[in-house]
């Protein structure tokens, strides 16, 4: 149906399929009675698919592209979120009737232990059991995309797995290639083959060649693939759109494939070359074959069966399914076994001839009730009579001699939810709308329950004060009430038409009897649902609203959302005002808990930068508060109101937050790489869950970081320190002058992020100029990187000011122009990679002779081992064919240029083998200081040096500490001997060769403090107690604390202290030998002194 990539037009196609082949039907219809999960309902799936997942101009987008980004270690330590545990809370039983745990896709056994094998979902990852279905854990969360289609265990060494990363349904997301294991899944590498999401490659089915498990085909949209090496390399052999594979038994050379338009190929060379044996008309063509009996194949088209005894030249025999399109297998043990399903499962004892039900979806005539949809089903080798199941509600395995269906769902959090309720006075009671598996709650009691048996579940809402009324739905607004275990319709009666896929519908959070609902108009009902009202036009002519939001500062003021506008009620009355949104494709709207004017949307879709808005004039303008949030779709937005203006925002990545203590947003723990579709909040037990489309319901403590005693606001800039990127970071101080340590740069400049950057190349050169020659042959522009500057004629220009960097081991292309070139004019640069002051002869980039353009260009690598740090680019255009010197005076001109030589990822290329993670210098007293760094990738390093200054130029050094060479390594050091208002802290790391790198440079302030007399004693100290006296002003309560050389608190305590005079006694003979610091504290008063402890 599909003939372009564009949103709108493949809805608009769409809906004309629909329409001319069912005329005078409705939405409502479409997905009801006989077409209750036909292709509307699977349309409309793929349209919530991709609505929240689009390019900017409109097309749809790729949700792989972002994939999980690795969160670095500086970002970890400076987020105290990154580790809050999420929790699975989601239903792991079947809870009856049509509401299962969600839709698989795939199987594959462990050679030889038959409890263990692996489930693939539809966008739920792929699961391993160890005893059989009993349990299962999650593997892969961190994969690009949590879709597996198909997934192959090497039988020679089963810790190595395959798996095709897509759906395979054409209403579900289309795949991106081949993911391998080798360590039983818990890590997973992209294979050789790989597609982009825009190619819309859908990947069918994988099937491995028995005798050689590096031998591997794959049906895919875009033709067959073969590897022979484990998909290191991979070969395109059939290029046909194909929908099936299987290797004949016993003769893995000979190759059947089933294409998507009714035709069957076969190869007899292992693939080389394919033959076609079939055309069975339009469709897919789904193939079985069966070990004892090689030469016959089994092919389903349509609703038919085809048979052939002949692999596949003649097929005499066709018999007919009780269904169109079933999966279906053979009996390992009896071949005229055929088991088959689609929406129910059936069973043949011959050979096809006739089909008898073995389960029906309500559990009629005696039959079992199974979940409907089947997938695929799979024989497990190991098991002779059993075949398993893969269906909408999770995994089955049937029992071939019992006539017996076994359910191995449990367990299997894979639900793909739309959106979720909890209960504010019971944290226990939690629902939720799905595809596929209904309307659910958990009770008091931890059962989980269905309002009903069936169908896509859609929005939910609880009662904020009675939990025992609720409100759950159907899609196109069909809206119910659950009140104590009795459903009622509540739909407005004068909506004689479809709402909106997901209807949106509040409870009004100060008066819960009254709902509203957005249909084309808004409603309102003051008795639960029982009456309504329209409390509006036809706000987006005469289209369904996508979104509702009640402000709990004042019910009378509403926001709705269609399309790319918001509406807005009038408190006094049933008008509304049309406000424009600042981007399209809302997926939330929440009105601020305590100004009615305030507002904040979520948008959904690969636009950079636009992801969360704030209006603060009821949507007149709007603050883009989207900060560094990654480019990935965002589904749902909850404001937490026990922090004013905090905001949880959930992703196709995760979870983020943010407050206005924050200057950016902050991952919440660490999702499954899911869609988050709805975020909810209970209050009394301080919960954060979110409802994902495919991981089911999942919940966090809430622990928001404020500012305490323990964690105070250090600098004065309104972020406690705890959270604060800069805790001791002077703001005023952005933009001034500082010294980063290297002395090959100057001009550094303080940034905003605690750091000292910017400089440019300071070290004196030999003279070099240009002369006038003929006047036109200058340099008129120099582009290398992010350099791209156009000049005018000098004879010499100093464009240190003008800077990039260039990565160590990376190779670039330097372009130089001129006014114009003669034939004699050539080009010349040079980098002073070694920082010596001269440019040498192995420094020198050649150039290509001046085109037509004028142009030449030099093409060079940054040589391994050069060090990291500022060094100057000379750039020189001469009237010569001979004179190449970087010093002098020619006819042409010179220029020079900042180049800041870095790491990169290429740390075999660099010279020190570590990286600066965090450094941060703190007061303690008024002539203390405590340093803290931490590094990754150590690996050579001998130790650290510690310098400091008083002026931030000349700096001394302090002390040592040996290096730990781990992958993360953390330092602290106390430096107890300050005797100035303020100093400048920066940390050396020497390697073995005594190679150097230096931090960031760190300030520290000391305010003045009230002198007081103080005094410790003995000290040094030996045994007995350590006495240490002071005079107090005032009463108060005081704070001892004692720490180590390294920094860390060895001991603590607290005490009334009384006006005037004030002694206590520290046992400290048991501690270890060494320096040590003492810290007392008041509200009003700090001070440190060190103390050493003799043996």
């Amino acid at each position: 149906m599909r003939s372009t990539r564009n949103y709108a037009q493949v809805v608009a196609e769409g809906e004309r399929y629909f329409q001319n082949k069912y005329p005078g039907l409705t939405p409502k219809d479409l997905s009801s009675g006989p077409h209750r999960d036909g292709e509307y309902v699977k349309f409309m799936r793929w349209q919530s698919f991709w609505k929240g997942r689009l390019n900017p101009d409109g097309t749809l987008g790729d949700p792989t592209a972002y994939g999980r980004k690795a969160t670095s270690a500086d970002e970890k330590l400076l987020n105290p979120y990154a580790n809050v545990p999420w929790t699975e809370i989601n239903y792991t039983d079947y809870i009856g009737v049509q509401i299962g745990l969600g839709r698989t896709t795939c199987v594959a056994f462990h050679p030889t232990d038959v409890f263990t094998f692996y489930v693939g979902a539809a966008i739920g990852g792929i699961w391993r059991t160890t005893d059989g279905g009993r349990t299962y854990v999650p593997l892969g969360d961190e994969l690009p995309f949590l879709a597996v289609s198909a997934i192959i265990v090497d039988q020679q060494n089963p810790n190595t797995l395959y798996i095709a990363v897509s759906d395979h349904v054409w209403y579900g997301p289309s795949g991106i290639g081949v993911y391998k294991s080798t360590n039983g899944g818990t890590t997973w590498a992209p294979t050789s083959l790989a597609f982009s999401f825009s190619s819309d490659v859908r990947i069918y089915w994988m099937e491995a060649d028995p005798t050689n498990p590096q031998r591997m085909f794959v049906a895919t949209a875009n033709g067959v693939y073969r590897t022979t090496n484990g998909f290191t390399t991979v070969a395109q052999v059939l290029p046909d759109n194909c929908f099936d594979v299987r290797l004949q038994p016993g003769n893995p050379n000979q190759v059947y494939v089933g294409t998507n338009n009714g035709r069957l190929l076969r190869s007899t060379d292992g693939g080389n070359s394919f033959t076609q044996l079939q055309n069975f008309g339009g469709g897919s063509v789904f193939l079985a074959t069966h070990p004892l009996a090689p030469d016959r194949l089994w092919a389903r088209h349509g609703q038919t069966l085809h048979l052939s005894s002949d692999g596949g030249v003649t097929f005499p025999t066709t018999q007919t399914f009780a269904e169109s399109n079933e999966v279906f297998t053979l009996a390992p043990l009896d071949e005229d076994i055929i088991l088959s399903g689609n929406f129910d499962t059936y069973r043949s004892n011959d050979g096809g001839a006739t089909f008898s039900a073995i389960s029906h979806w309500l559990g009629n005539n005696g039959l079992p009730l199974i979940h409907v949809d089947q997938r695929n089903m799979f024989v497990n080798p190991l098991e002779p009579d059993a075949v398993y199941y893969c269906n909408d509600g999770g995994l089955y395995r049937y029992l071939i001699s019992a006539n017996h269906f076994v359910n191995l769902s449990d367990g299997l959090a894979i639900t793909q939810y739309y959106d979720i309720a909890v209960a504010q006075t019971d944290a226990n009671i939690v629902g939720g709308g799905s595809q596929d598996n209904g309307n659910v709650f958990r009770q008091s009691n931890g059962d989980w329950l269905q309002y009903a048996g069936t169908g896509d579940g859609m929005n939910q809402e609880i009662d904020p004060t009675d939990a025992g009324i609720r409100y759950w739905s159907y899609q196109f607004g069909s809206m119910n009430r659950w009140q104590n275990g009795s459903n009622s319709g509540i739909k407005p009666a004068a909506v004689n038409y479809d709402g909106a896929w997901e209807t949106p519908y509040k409870i009004d959070p100060a008066s819960p009897n009254r709902l509203i609902a957005g249909f084309r108009r808004v409603y309102e009902s003051l008795n639960r649902g029982s009456s309504w009202k329209a409390i509006s036009g036809e706000l987006a002519g005469g289209g369904n609203l996508e979104e509702l939001s009640i402000s709990p500062a004042n019910p009378e003021r509403i926001y709705a959302v269609a399309g790319g506008s918001l509406y807005v009620k009038n408190t006094f009355n049933d008008t509304w005002i049309t406000r424009n949104l600042p981007a399209g494709n809302i997926s939330d709207l929440e009105a601020d808990p305590t100004d009615i004017d305030k507002v904040y949307i979520s948008t959904a879709g690969y636009t950079t930068g636009e992801k969360v808005f704030v209006s603060t004039d009821a949507g007149a303008t709007w603050t883009n508060i989207s900060g560094s949030l990654p480019n990935v779709s965002t589904g749902a937005l909850e404001l937490y109101h026990d922090v004013p203006g905090a905001i949880f925002v959930g992703t196709d990545v995760g979870v983020f937050y943010r407050d206005p203590s924050l200057t950016d947003w902050l991952a919440y723990g660490n999702l499954p790489n899911t869609r988050v579709e709805d975020i909810e909040i209970q209050y009394a037990a301080q919960l954060i869950r979110v409802g994902t489309h495919g991981r089911g319901v999942l919940e966090a403590a809430i622990n928001i970081q404020s500012c305490t005693p323990s964690s105070p606001d250090g600098d004065n800039d309104g972020v406690c320190d705890v959270l604060d990127f800069c805790p001791n970071f002077q703001n005023s101080l952005i933009g001034t002058p500082c010294d980063d340590g290297d002395a090959f740069s100057s001009g550094e400049t303080y940034d905003n992020n605690c750091g000292c950057s910017g400089g440019v190349a300071n070290l004196s050169y030999c003279f070099a100029e240009g002369a006038a020659g003929t006047g036109a042959d200058y340099l008129d522009y120099v582009g290398l990187n992010t350099i791209d500057n156009a000049s005018g004629q000098t004879n010499y220009s100093d464009f240190r000011s003008i800077s990039t960097d260039l990565t160590i081991g990376n190779q670039y292309t330097i372009t130089a122009g001129l006014g114009f070139s003669f034939g004699i004019d050539r080009l010349h640069a040079w980098i002073d990679y070694d920082r010596s002051g001269t440019f040498d002869a192995s420094e020198a980039i050649a150039f290509t002779v001046p085109n037509a353009n004028h142009q030449g260009t030099g093409t060079f690598t940054v040589p391994p081992g050069t060090a990291e740090g500022v060094t100057t680019l000379r750039v020189r255009a001469v009237y010569s064919e001979t004179f190449n010197s970087p010093c002098g005076s020619a006819f042409g001109e010179v220029e020079d240029y900042t180049v800041r030589i870095v790491c990169g990822n290429g740390a075999g290329q660099c010279l020190l083998p570590l990286d600066w993670v965090t450094f941060s210098a703190r007061p303690l007293g008024k002539d203390a200081a405590s340093l803290r760094w931490s590094t990754a990738a150590e690996a050579g390093v001998s130790h650290f040096e510690v310098f400091r200054s008083t002026d931030g130029d000349a700096f001394s050094p302090i002390g040592t500490l040996p290096a730990q060479n781990r992958p993360l390594a953390d330092y602290t050091l106390l430096d107890t001997t300050v005797r100035a208002p303020l100093a400048y802290y920066r940390i050396t790391a020497v390697d073995y060769d005594v190679t150097r790198s230096n931090s960031p440079i760190r300030r520290v302030d000391w305010p003045g403090s009230n002198e007081r007399a103080a005094r410790l004693f003995p000290n040094p100290h030996q045994n007995g107690p350590l006495q240490l006296t002071w005079q107090q002003p005032n009463p108060a309560t005081v704070s001892w604390h004692v720490y180590n050389a390294w920094g860390q608190l060895v001991r603590e305590g607290s005490l009334g202290a009384a006006a005037g005079a004030n002694q206590v006694e520290l046992a400290v003979d048991d501690l270890p030998a060494g320096t040590y610091l003492l810290r007392l504290r008041a509200a009003d008063w700090d001070w440190t002194e060190a103390f050493l402890r003799q043996p």
